[in-house]
C-alpha cells in the first residue's frame, strides 16, 4: 500500500464518534499523543486529532445539529452518517489531498464557512450511506512535517490503512478508485472496522473494540 498515488495522497481518515470525542482518551491511554483539536464553523462539527508523519486520524462528532443539517452541509451526508453510525451507516471518512490534479472520479464543490473565499472541498459523488465518505482538498498540508514523532509507541508513519466492511465491495466510483490505487484497502468484516498498520511485520496490536471500531498494529520498538 502507498499513501500517495497519481499525485493524490491520503491526508487523513475520520471516525465518527460520541459528542466530545471521549474515544480519544482510549488512544491516549494506549500511548498515542493527542494533537490540537479543531472546530468547523458553519458545519456544526468538532474533532480531536492524532497526527502521524504522513497522515492523521480524526475523531469527529456533531456539536451543533442545526449547523450540521443546514442547506450547505446536509448534502455532504455528514449528519446522516453521524446519526446512523450505530445502526448501519458507515462511520468512516477518507480525506484526500493533491496539488490540484484532476480527480479520477466525479465530485461536487462544498463551501462551508471555514473554507477561504474562492476555495472548496470536493465531495465524492454517488457514495452511499453504507460506504465511507470521500472528500478532497487541494493544496499542501498546513501541518508541520515533523508531526507524529511524540507518541510513546511505534506509530510514527502509517504504512497501511484498511477498512473492514460488512456490506461487500463499494459501488461508488471514488471508492473503487481508492481501492485500486492502494491508498486504502477494503476487506469483508462482520462490522465496520478501521485498521491502521505502522509496521509490515507488526508485533503489537491495540484493539479498541467494541467501544471504538479501530485497530492499530505496530512494531514493538520505536
Amino acid at each position: 500500500m502507498s499513501t500517495v498515488a497519481h499525485g493524490i495522497s491520503l491526508d487523513h481518515v475520520f471516525v465518527l464518534c460520541d459528542e466530545g470525542g471521549p474515544e480519544a482518551d482510549l488512544l491516549s491511554e494506549a500511548g498515542l499523543t493527542e494533537g490540537a483539536p479543531n472546530t468547523h464553523p458553519g458545519q456544526g462539527t468538532s474533532c480531536r486529532r492524532f497526527f502521524f508523519r504522513n497522515c492523521f486520524l480524526e475523531l469527529l462528532w456533531v456539536r451543533d445539529r442545526a449547523e450540521a443539517s443546514n442547506a450547505v452541509t446536509l448534502p455532504t451526508g455528514l449528519f446522516e452518517h453521524w446519526l446512523g453510525r450505530r445502526t448501519g451507516a458507515c462511520p468512516f471518512g477518507i480525506i484526500l489531498r493533491s496539488s490540484g490534479e484532476p480527480l479520477p472520479f466525479p465530485t461536487w464543490p462544498y463551501r462551508p464557512a471555514y473554507v477561504p473565499a474562492g476555495a472548496a472541498i470536493d465531495v465524492a459523488a454517488e457514495t452511499q450511506l453504507t460506504e465511507p465518505q470521500v472528500f478532497h482538498m487541494a493544496g499542501p498540508s498546513p501541518f508541520d512535517p515533523k508531526r507524529g514523532t511524540g507518541h510513546h509507541i511505534a506509530t510514527e508513519r502509517v504504512l497501511e490503512a484498511r477498512i473492514g466492511t460488512p456490506i461487500g465491495a463499494s459501488a461508488s466510483p471514488a471508492l473503487r478508485w481508492i481501492a485500486g490505487s492502494g491508498l486504502v484497502s477494503f476487506f469483508p468484516a462482520p462490522d465496520w472496522l478501521l485498521e491502521l498498520n505502522f509496521s509490515m511485520t507488526p508485533s503489537a496490536m491495540l484493539d479498541f473494540r467494541p467501544r471504538f471500531p479501530v485497530v492499530i498494529q505496530y512494531g514493538a520498538q520505536r
